[in-house]
């Protein structure tokens, strides 16, 4: 319902047990989430907001160089993600029209150059949280890192300041 099996870690995906929910001042969801994971939240929290991460411009990871991800639409690219659920973000890189093998890590991978040649001559096309990790590895393949653009709720920044202005109890 959200929550994985409801386990924390390392058993489970959660940081927190879900009852820390309660300390929570506000709620923000990747995505639009589903009823199930609404139904879940503590009462006085159930207005959760929501967020979506979605490829913004890419940048080359040797030399610095930017383009649009819609240059790559009608390509066939290598696309690697070691994040929570790369599918999403092989899904996203499709809807712009982008051919890709591809090719999932575990979250938290620890690349290897080895892991980044392929036996076609395609580019590599992986998110910003993996490229971050590679930048100090000599590449023979070029690598595009594809920036995250998170679009936040409207509602999200009058939430912020209404939490800011709440009056607080003094210790």
């Amino acid at each position: 319902a959200g929550f994985g099996n409801g386990w924390c870690l390392p058993s489970g995906p959660l940081r927190e047990p879900v009852s820390a929910l309660e300390r929570a001042g506000m709620i923000v969801k990747n995505g639009n989430g589903n009823g199930e994971t609404e139904a879940a939240l503590p009462g006085a929290l159930s207005g959760s907001l929501s967020m979506s991460m979605n490829p913004g411009a890419c940048y080359n990871l040797v030399t610095g160089e930017s383009r649009g991800l819609a240059s790559f639409s009608g390509s066939k690219v290598n696309a690697v993600a070691g994040i929570g659920n790369p599918e999403r973000f092989f899904r996203q890189l499709e809807q712009t029209g982008i051919e890709l093998q591809r090719h999932p890590f575990p979250d938290h991978y620890r690349f290897l150059p080895s892991d980044l040649e392929f036996t076609n001559d395609g580019p590599v096309l992986m998110t910003e949280k993996d490229g971050i990790k590679c930048r100090a590895m000599e590449i023979k393949t070029p690598v595009w890192i594809v920036r995250a653009n998170v679009d936040l709720d409207p509602d999200f920044y009058t939430r912020i300041d209404e939490f800011m202005n709440q009056p607080r109890d003094s210790a």
